[in-house]
């Protein structure tokens, strides 16, 4: 049992309401404690859908088996990799909006097939920034975010998730491999497979929040300011930029702001902020 909280009683609440859900399982913490609280609910006929692609690194779905299988809740995986270039295009800041909408079309109707009625993703009540359109496309779509609905923060979902001893819950955010991308430039498949291979050679290094964000032939490396002394010692960095051109990139820089999520796009938020004043 994981500890009494308000937020989960309300969760498990919304949850047994329910007709027939689909939960749309990325493998995050997320949407893993939310699978864990959806069979806990009881909600009849629920099921859970993993999207494929190039985009998403495989050791991420394959968290999202393991969440499925330990919550003992029926699984599905949709191959939408061709799709998803499409929705990507040229990488234009409002990408996430048509790949929110183009992938919950396919969730949508994955769930007509089988009869199955409300559909639920992971997201969380600290994702309710306005500036983000990927939450314009889920509103318009009428999907179900159970997890927001209920008041939980990624904080708070770590929690319970620690406490419910679930898999996920101290694994690092992740995100849509598009976002290493410049806005502008399309991700091809070689491109986005070097990025892949390079995050997951450093993940095996031992380190843990990431991302590698290209600029042509330069890679720039983001760390958390905790790990970013692990690249004064020469043997390591020696190694890792030995590997990373190896992929094909002549530059790689380690980038002294360190990790910070949406990076790519933070001129685009910055021109938005001063649009509205």
């Amino acid at each position: 049992m994981p500890v009494r909280l308000k937020e989960y009683d309300r969760l498990l609440k919304i949850l047994g309401a329910l007709n027939r859900p689909v939960l749309a399982l990325s493998g995050g913490v997320d949407s893993s404690f939310l699978c864990h609280a959806l069979t806990a609910s009881g909600a009849e006929g629920a099921c859970a859908v993993t999207l494929k692609s190039d985009f998403f690194p495989e050791s991420e779905i394959e968290r999202a088996r393991m969440a499925a299988r330990s919550s003992g809740i029926e699984h599905y995986l949709i191959d939408i990799t061709g799709l998803h270039y499409e929705l990507i295009g040229s990488n234009d800041p409002d990408r996430c909006y048509f790949c929110k909408r183009g992938i919950f079309a396919e969730i949508k109707a994955f769930a007509e097939r089988r009869g199955l009625k409300d559909i639920l993703d992971g997201t969380n009540a600290d994702d309710s920034d306005e500036l983000r359109p990927g939450m314009k496309a889920l509103r318009e779509m009428e999907i179900i975010s159970p997890l927001k609905d209920a008041g939980f923060t990624k904080a708070l979902i770590r929690k319970a998730a620690r406490s419910l001893g679930i898999a996920a819950a101290d694994i690092p955010s992740s995100s849509c491999l598009a976002t290493r991308f410049p806005c502008g430039e399309r991700p091809d498949r070689e491109k986005v497979k070097k990025v892949a291979m390079a995050e997951e050679y450093l993940r095996a290094k031992g380190i843990g929040q990431l991302r590698v964000r290209i600029h042509g032939r330069l890679a720039r490396i983001e760390v958390s300011a905790g790990q970013m002394s692990l690249f004064c010692d020469d043997s390591f960095t020696e190694v890792v930029v030995s590997y990373l051109k190896s992929l094909g990139f002549e530059y790689i820089t380690l980038d002294l702001q360190g990790f910070r999520s949406g990076s790519m796009d933070l001129h685009i938020k910055q021109d938005k902020k001063n649009g509205q004043r």
